[in-house]
């Protein structure tokens, strides 16, 4: 039994120092929220900028590791949605499985509540969609 909580702790910190290379050195604080099933995992990043919150999404070493993390549970014990706080060097991990979740929300609904639980009520920054950028100059 050990050895799981070994890996886990394992993952999660590896999982917090691949969030920490990819915002650079300095105290951050980051609200990772994922979505996890057999085969897929979903990762919303969100990096508190001071005045405004600002979203990305889990690049693929972050989402791997998230994977890691929900196929090191046993098949019966895995979470659906896991909130992963990051405050400097510091972290906390939330797994949330089905039965706990309400139904009657989205995913998207819980992981906003999230963050305005985490940082209030600034304004979430999400960036454009590709296709939503301006065009380029070379396009008439």
């Amino acid at each position: 039994m050990n050895d799981k909580f070994d890996r886990l702790n394992e993952l999660y910190s590896e999982l917090g120092a691949a969030i920490l290379e990819r915002f650079g050195p300095g105290k951050h604080e980051i609200l990772v929220y994922a979505r996890a099933g057999d085969m897929w995992v979903g990762v919303s990043i969100y990096h508190n900028e001071g005045d405004r919150i600002a979203y990305s999404d889990g690049v693929d070493d972050i989402a791997d590791i998230v994977r890691d993390i929900w196929y090191a549970e046993p098949a019966d014990k895995r979470w659906q949605e896991m909130q992963f706080d990051l405050n400097g060097a510091e972290f906390h991990a939330q797994n949330f499985f089905a039965e706990e979740l309400n139904k009657r929300e989205t995913y998207i609904v819980r992981r906003e509540r999230a963050v305005k639980e985490r940082f209030g009520d600034k304004p979430i920054y999400y960036p454009p969609w590709p296709d939503e950028e301006a065009p380029s100059p070379d396009i008439a």
